[in-house]
Parts: C-alpha cells; sequence; structure tokens
C-alpha cells in the first residue's frame, strides 16, 4: 500500500491516483513493509481509460454566497441596475482565469451591491417623507 501525499489515505499499489481526493500517486514511492513483493509497477503516464482526477478551480475556496444573496436582495428591493450589475459579477466570480481577477471581481460586486443598498435606503427615507407630508397636505380641518 502507498500513501497519497495530499490526503494521507491508504492507495493500492496498481492504482495511479488516489480514489479518496483524485491526485496523482507517485508510482516510485516504496510500498509498505506488509505489501507483497511483487514487482509490477503501474503504468501512471498511460493516458488511454482509468481514473482521471477532478480538475480543481484556484478560485474554490472564495465564497460567493453572501455577496449572491446580497445582490438579489439589492435587485429585488434597492437598485435594479446596480443589482443585475452585482448579480452577474458574482455568478461569473468562480469562472475568473486568475483568482487576482475573481478578488477584484468580488470586491467590485460588494462595492456596487453597497452602493445600491444605500441608494435604495435613501429612496425609500426620500419616499416616505415625501408621503407624510404629502398626507399632511391634503388633511384638512373642519
Amino acid at each position: 500500500m502507498k500513501t497519497c501525499p495530499n490526503c494521507q489515505s491508504s492507495v493500492n499499489d496498481n492504482e495511479c491516483f488516489c480514489p479518496n481526493c483524485g491526485s496523482k500517486v507517485d508510482a516510485q514511492q516504496t510500498p509498505d513493509v506488509n505489501a507483497n513483493n511483487n514487482n509490477t509497477q503501474p503504468n501512471c503516464n498511460q493516458q488511454a481509460g482509468g481514473y482521471y482526477p477532478p480538475q480543481q478551480s484556484g478560485n474554490q475556496d472564495i465564497n460567493t454566497t453572501p455577496i449572491l444573496v446580497w445582490s438579489i436582495i439589492n435587485l429585488l428591493f434597492c437598485c435594479m441596475p446596480l443589482g443585475i450589475w452585482s448579480l452577474i459579477l458574482s455568478v461569473t466570480l468562480n469562472k475568473k482565469p486568475t483568482r487576482q481577477e475573481a478578488e477584484k471581481n468580488y470586491k467590485t460586486a460588494k462595492i456596487i451591491c453597497l452602493v445600491g443598498t444605500i441608494c435604495g435606503a435613501i429612496f425609500q427615507i426620500v419616499y416616505i417623507i415625501l408621503m407624510v407630508v404629502g398626507a399632511m397636505a391634503n388633511s384638512t380641518t373642519y
């Protein structure tokens, strides 16, 4: 048995990839002392057939859920154009080729959401004030 260098789980001697995490296991690793002494090494450079590890994006650790929810709330209740813009940025966040571009889009979406929320709040306050003033102006006393 070999040990996976990524997740430290046990891997059979005839396997090239870890069944737990999909990382490539070095075929030249020395097997355990208790393993059988057959000298057949797997051909891990073979491309046809077999198990291929999942492709990992470099942006997987960016949590997009909070900014996505905030964008949807902005879209529905505050400022629709800014909500749409921030929603597009937050949905395409993990599709960026580099982590720096993804972080830049995350910060941009966060700023747009903040501006949209502030604009929506100001609009609601002004609307309420105008409604109260209008209601007071229309009321007549007899």
